[in-house]
This record gives C-alpha cells, structure tokens and sequence, in this order.
C-alpha cells in the first residue's frame, strides 16, 4: 500500500482544523443548554492546538522535500542530457552500422573481382608500363615555367588520381563494377574516326591562372587547387522558403510563451506562504465572548465577528491553493529518496556507457600533468611479449596494468597512493594535504640509539613510526612496491640507502644500531623458519634472485650492520634481509620505518617519502610519529623531518622565462595545482612558494617556474623565435632528406618515425624471408624484448606497424618514412654502415598502385634522375617482379 503524500496530509490537516474551529465556533454562539462541556471544550482546543503544531511540522516536511524536489530537477536534467548523448550514439552506431554492411558489400565485390582476375591475369611488365603511362599522363611533372610559390600543384591530388582508368575500376555503375577490360593495351585503342582515346580522357591542362581545366569528353571543367579563405569555408545553411521562415517564427513564439508560462508557474518559497489560521480562531472567539450592553455596539461586534469568519474560511482556502503549489509533495519523503536515488543510479549508468576512452581520458590527464602513459598491458602480454612463449604465461594476471613514465626525481609519484594524490590536486578535486609529526599524549619519544662501531660500514640512520595504519591488500602491495622502487632509484640499489619496516607491536624500544661480526649476528630471516648467522645467510642468498645482488655491499666487511631491539630481538641486517619475527601482515596496525644510509640526506627524502605516502592510510591522516636518534657523539636528531621550506619567485621572471603573459594571481593557482601552495605577496609582484615535504625534486627556483610551465601547459605556449643567434650548418645528407620530406608531404603523404631496432621476423619471415641468415643485419647481443633484436635493414616493418597501430584512422592511410637502415659491412672500420633510405605506403580500399608510382615519379624528377626506357644503367626503371615483398 502506497504511502500518503505530503500534500495530502496537509489537506487533511487543513480540513481538520476547519471543522474543529466550526465545531467551536458553533459551540461558542450556541445556547447556552446546548454547549458542549467544559472537558469536551477542553479536548477540542487541545485537538486544535495539536493539528496547529502538526501542520507546522508537515510543513518543515514540505520544505525539505522542496530541496530534495531541486535536487531531484538537476538529476533529471543531467540524465536528460546524458540521454541526449546516447541518442547521439545510437545514431552514429547506425551509420558505423550502415557503413560496415557497404565495406561488406565492397568487400565481397573486390574478392569476386580478384577472382576474376586471377583467372585473367596480367603480367607484371604490361601493369607497370600502363602504370607509368598513367603517371606521365596526369600532371606528375610541372610545367617548364613553374617554380617554387607557384599555386598551382605540380604533383597530382587524390582527386585527380581517382579520376584515372584505374581509380575508376572499383565504382559501382548502376549496381555493377566495371568489368576489367580483357587486355591493359585495349585502354588505348583509338574509337572511331574524332572519339578521343581512352587513355587520353579525362586529362589536366595546366593554365596560367593557377586552375587546372579537366577534359572531360568534349568539355572543360576548371578546378580552382588555389587555397581560399577561411570564411568561403563556413558556409550557413539558409531556407529559401519563406513558409518554412514563417512557422520558424512562429515555433520561436511558441516556445517563448510556454517558457513565460513556465515562468508563471513556478512556485514561490515556503517562507512566503501563510498558514497562520489559529490566531484568526482565537481573533473571532474573543468577538464572540465580548459582552456588548449596547445593541450598536452588539451590531458591529456581530458584524466584525461575521467578517472574521468569512476570513477564516478564505484563510483556509487560500492555505489549499498554496498547498498545491508547493513544490515535490505530491509524494512521500520516502518515496521522493527513492526517486531521487533511483534517477543517481539512472544516471551513473548512463555515464558508464558513454564512459567509451578511459584510457584515453588518463593518457589525456596524464600528459597535461607532465608525465606520459607508456602503454596499457597486462602481465600476461607482457610476459608473451618478452619470452615469446604463450605458454609460460598462461596462469598470469589478466588485469589492466597502466605503465606510465615517472621522472627520475619525482620519488612522491613512485607508488599509486602518490600518483593519484597527485593528479587528485592537479584537477583541484582535492586541496594539498599538510603533513606533521607529533608526539605520543604523554610527550614520550621512542628511542633509536646509534654504536660507534656504525662508522665502519653505514654510519647513518633515521626513523619514524606510522600508527593505527589499515591495510588492504592493496595497499601492503603498493607499500612493498615502493620500497622495491626506491632501492632501485634513490637508494642506488640498497647502496645509499636500505630500508626496513616492522610490526611495531610485535617489538620493544629503545632500538640499538649496531655493527658486529658475522658470526655473532644470529636471528631468522625475513620467511624463514631456521635461525641463521649472517657468514650462513651470504651462503644462502648467494644463488637467490633478488638478493643475491646486494651481498657484495656487506660481504667483505669485518662487521655488518644489525638493528635489535632491547630484548635483543634482530629486526633487520641491512641491506639485505629483515627478521622474520617483525614482519609486517595485513594485520599490522604500527609500522616502525628504519633507513640506514651511508648518505644521510638521501636517507631522509627515502624516510619523507614513506611516511608521506602512507600516512593517509592512518587514523589520523597524513601524521606520523617522532623517533629521536642518538648518535655516539651525543647529539640527537628527531625524525621524520617533513620539513616545510619557502620560495620567492618573480611573477615577470616566470612569464619571461616560460613565454607566456600570466597575471600574478594565474601564475599563483598553477603552482597550487603542482601541489605547492603559494601566496601572492602584497606588492603582487612576488609569490611566496611553500615547498613541502613531498617535493624533494625543487631545489631550485628554476625548478618552480619549470612546474608553472607544466601546469600552463607546453602545448599552450606560443611558439616563438629565439632571440638570440647561432652559427650552423646540416650535414647534406641531412639537408637532402628535409628538402624531400615537404614535396611528399605535399603529395599527400603523413611522415613517420618508427624505431630503429625491430624483431628479427620482422626483417625476414614477415617479408617472404626464408631464413634471418639471409638478411646483413645488425644483431643485438642482449637484446631485452622479441621487438628490438636486430637493427632495421629496411623501412617497410616501422611504416606497417604503424598502419596496423592506427586502423581506426579513416581511409587512406598514406605514409612515408626518411630514415636510416643499418646494414653489414665487412669492408667499413665498424662491420656495418648505414644508407638513408625512402619508404612510402599508400593504404586504401583499392590497391592505387598509380599513387605510389606518382610519387616515385615526382621523386626522381626532384632528384633529376630520368626515365629509363632502354632499361639502362642512366636514369631508372621498374624491374618487373612476381616473387614476395622484400
């Protein structure tokens, strides 16, 4: 059963009070035998009061679903507009829809036209002499008089391409393709007696006027190739008809008036309604109870009490009308919630299905915060990528794995907490965090105590304890994980800095560092159930893959390092391994955080950074405890620092050396969304940069106007010329490859660059290349992937990958390539030399094998390498060819 609306309780309430206030009414001006008595008098104002009290409540009610109905107005009109966006989708999966069934179809036509040709096929030699027929016929070569300037095209477009016999092949007339002629030679047959020949159909002039005029059986059509101005190009769409105009007109007051009458309609706040029916009662029952000894008086008193009433009755009708235009009472609170929940949840799922790029979306944010997302994999393909065997990988992670390249400095962005901290700041979803360091409620410090005989091996060391810390599954891996990447990044491989972390409530301070002989340090080891001595623990991790490599740090040395605790518990022999009895779980609450170093300063960005990072995963976030470490010497050191330090930086330096023109204020909330917080200071020509703890990296002032420039954006300075000068000159090589990469871009071609080392299938098998052996490539010794094995010997493999890489893109995919190959050479000082080289791929739905022989053409017109029609050693030519790709 449905519950009652809010609006119906309120009639209801109304109607209450109404008949309640007439039942008194009556009972006032009755006789006195027929009153009602005193107790029922009682109960009825008492009834009154009550209902007055419950309509002022239900009109609290009425409020807050008012606020609940705006929120619900502003989810409809978000799922409104999200809706719109599918519709949007479903259209453009229509036309992908209709475009695919007509590639279908195309396709379908082309394999019966290669069947076709197979059984009728033509030779080699006969396409490519039609080819080049076709070449010299369609304006490959300019005019005598053209030069450089010249509007007019001295290369063929893909307009005039198509236009060929051949580009022609492939379109549907009157349902039917073409039918291939049964010989290439019977396209240049002369007709009858007057009929221009075939080949000669559909041929350019040139024209001093920049045009290029088309013949096109006996006419000419001009075809301005000059460029025009923007504003011919945005052309708006008129109706010429002036009915259509009228009911525009129309339709636009239509719409106007509904959006007047909306306006009307719209109901006003609950504040400005008056629902104060009580005092009018209480009014009228004073005028009834007076007693008037003159009848005049009786007379207007009569009167008053008799507008009072009727006041009364247009009080609460007027309280019924306003009832009505309260605005999201029709329901229930509970119903209306629910509404409103069910429109989120509405929403949110129509968000998930437009959510079509996520990928694209990080690679977006990623980029504009000055990083670069390498590659989306899993470790699956990972694995299959660098063994090559399937089958290794089979019971791996099929996760998404985001690899995104981190700058060698920024240790806060090592680990996901630090990642999405930070780009959280950059999109101002999320203020700076301010970390601190407290003492335990009693003023306690925890203790690490520092022997003489450190000096020998690792004479440094800090601390820090994070308490009531919650961990995930997650997290523990994420906070292992950055211990791995700061061994290999700042710690140089455990060689400046090792680190340790243990279950604070597993061990008991003060803390020794300490520096013994092998033989006396005994403890078990980080999983192990067996006590070993650290001589015993060299042998045992001289084979271990991971560890193996940090025992030469300690090996040699007379004492090795060991941190206990004061019954004498080993926590950790740095660098190497922890002890098993304080390690760390998914049920540790108090982590103790130990560095030992050999340089101290590194120590403490290592210790900052931890304890940063994952200190937003205690209790009380982004706070950590103080450690206070004795030296021999005597002096003491409270760790962690999580120093804070300030920068002033000029407001026109950071425009002057960047390039750009941003106000003080611009440039202020740019270096808050690299995560330091800065204030204008007041002459509003300097502002004050606080550097925190995180931000290891500025040590300079240049390093804050370098993040203002990330945070502006690189892409959005203006380009300009340097102002200063410099005397140099291209290799001719290189001078030659740039003069050729402008007319083969200009023909229409997209310049790539591809790698230089590929697979050795790559070069061989993927070309119709028995065998590796057969190709004089450079071969990588120690090569780290399947894909970069060999030194390219052609460019074919790079331009393909890329083709493939970019399938999405619409057609044609024209690409070229100016680059270096690498080959063997017996005969040079190094065994191998390397030849620039030109690659060009045309991909499209038809084969445009003239396009490609065009841009040879226009090559060797450029290069003043002629024709060769006697096939000679003078000039060039296309030798013939059946075999594979090479």
């Amino acid at each position: 059963m449905s519950q009652l609306s809010t609006k119906q309780k309120l009639l209801n309430i109304i109607d209450d009070i109404e008949l309640i206030a007439k039942e008194l009414i009556e009972n006032a001006i009755a006789p006195k035998a027929n009153k009602i008595s005193g107790q029922e008098y009682a109960q009825l104002t008492e009834l009154l009061v009550a209902k007055d009290t419950e309509l002022k409540d239900t009109l609290k009610l009425a409020y807050e679903q008012g606020q609940i109905n705006k929120k619900i107005e502003v989810v409809k009109a978000e799922v409104e507009k999200q809706d719109q966006e599918i519709s949007k989708l479903q259209k453009q999966l229509k036309e992908a829809e209709q475009i695919l069934s007509t590639a279908i179809y195309q396709a379908n036509q082309k394999l019966q036209s290669i069947a076709l040709a197979k059984k009728r096929p033509v030779s080699s030699e006969e396409l490519i002499k039609f080819a080049h027929r076709i070449s010299a016929s369609n304006a490959v070569c300019a005019p005598l008089t053209w030069q450089q300037g010249d509007p007019r095209r001295p290369y063929p477009t893909d307009i005039e391409m198509r236009l060929g016999t051949l580009g022609r092949l492939s379109d549907p007339v009157n349902g039917h393709i073409l039918q291939q002629q049964s010989s290439m030679s019977d396209l240049h047959r002369s007709g009858p007696a007057g009929e221009v020949p075939a080949s000669n159909q559909n041929q350019f002039a040139w024209h001093p006027s920049g045009e290029i005029h088309i013949s096109v059986g006996q006419g000419t059509v001009a075809m301005d190739t000059r460029n025009h101005k923007q504003e011919t190009e945005d052309v708006e769409v008129m109706s010429t008809d002036s009915s259509s105009s009228s009911s525009t007109k129309k339709c636009c007051l239509n719409m106007d008036s509904d959006n007047q009458s909306q306006e009307a309609k719209l109901s006003v706040g609950l504040e400005e309604f008056n629902f104060d029916i009580v005092p009018v009662i209480y009014e009228i029952f004073c005028s009834i109870e007076k007693d008037h000894h003159d009848n005049s008086a009786k007379t207007r008193e009569s009167q008053d009490c008799s507008q009072k009433v009727l006041e009364l009755q247009k009080r609460l009708d007027q309280a019924r009308a306003e009832v009505n235009l309260l605005p999201g009472i029709q329901f229930s609170k509970e119903e209306q919630l629910n509404h409103l929940e069910a429109l989120k949840t509405q929403l949110r799922l129509k968000q998930d299905l437009l959510q079509r790029h996520p990928d694209d979306e990080f690679q977006k944010v990623c980029f504009e915060f000055g990083l670069e997302l390498d590659e989306v994999t899993t470790e699956k393909q990972m694995l299959t990528k660098e063994q090559g065997d399937s089958q290794l990988s089979a019971g791996l992670s099929e996760d998404v794995i985001y690899r995104v390249d981190i700058p060698a400095n920024r240790y806060d962005l090592l680990c996901l907490e630090g990642l999405v901290l930070g780009l959280k700041i950059f999109q101002g979803i999320i203020p700076p965090p301010q970390y601190k360091v407290i003492k335990l409620t009693d003023g306690s410090v925890e203790k690490l105590v520092v022997k003489p005989d450190t000096e020998k091996i690792r004479p440094f060391v800090v601390a820090a304890i994070l308490r009531n810390l919650s961990f995930t599954q997650d997290s523990y891996n994420s906070f292992i994980d950055l211990q791995d990447k700061l061994h290999q990044n700042i710690c140089r491989k455990r060689s400046l800095v090792a680190i340790g972390t243990h279950d604070y409530d597993t061990i008991k301070g003060p803390f020794i560092y300490d520096a013994k002989p092998p033989s006396d340090i005994k403890f078990v080891p980080l999983n192990q159930t067996k006590e070993f001595t650290a001589a015993d623990l060299m042998t045992l991790y001289s084979t271990h893959a991971q560890l193996k490599q940090y025992l030469s740090i300690i090996k040699d040395s007379p004492v090795y390092p060991v941190i206990f605790d004061s019954n004498g518990v080993v926590l950790s022999l740095p660098p190497i391994i922890n002890g098993n009895h304080s390690k760390i779980t998914l049920e540790t609450k108090n982590v103790f955080i130990e560095c030992t170093a050999t340089d101290l300063t590194k120590a403490k960005i290592v210790l900052d950074t931890i304890v940063c990072m994952f200190s937003e995963y205690c209790s009380e976030k982004y706070t950590s405890e103080y450690v206070e470490v004795v030296y021999p010497n005597g002096t003491t050191e409270m760790c962690p620092e999580l120093g804070y330090r300030t920068e002033v930086i000029s407001v026109h330096r950071a425009n002057k050396l960047i390039g750009i023109s941003e106000s003080s204020t611009n440039i202020t909330n740019l270096l808050s969304k690299m995560c330091l917080k800065s204030e204008l200071q007041s002459d509003s020509k300097n502002i004050k940069v606080t550097v925190p703890p995180t931000r290891h990296d500025v040590i300079h002032a240049c390093d804050i106007y370098e993040d203002v420039a990330i945070a502006y954006g690189y892409n959005n300075i203006t380009r300009t010329l340097p102002n200063t000068n410099t005397i140099g000159e291209q290799l001719p090589i290189n001078k030659l490859s740039d003069l050729l990469r402008y007319p083969i871009a200009e023909a229409g071609f997209t310049e790539a660059l591809t790698f230089a080392l590929c697979s050795r299938d790559d070069i061989s098998t993927k070309l119709g290349i028995d065998s590796i052996d057969k190709v004089p490539a450079v071969h990588i010794s120690n090569p780290k992937t399947l894909e970069f094995q060999v030194c390219r010997t052609t460019l074919l493999p790079g331009i393909l990958k890329t083709i493939a890489a970019n399938k999405k893109m619409p057609l044609p995919l024209k690409i070229f390539e100016v680059a270096d190959v690498v080959l063997k050479d017996a005969q040079t000082e190094v065994g191998a030399r390397n030849e620039r080289r030109i690659c060009a791929v045309n991909c499209n739905k038809n084969a445009g094998f003239e396009v490609v022989h065009g841009l040879l053409d226009r090559i060797m017109l450029l290069l003043e390498v002629p024709w060769s029609q006697a096939r000679s050693n003078i000039g060039y030519y296309l030798a013939a060819t059946n075999g594979k790709a090479c």
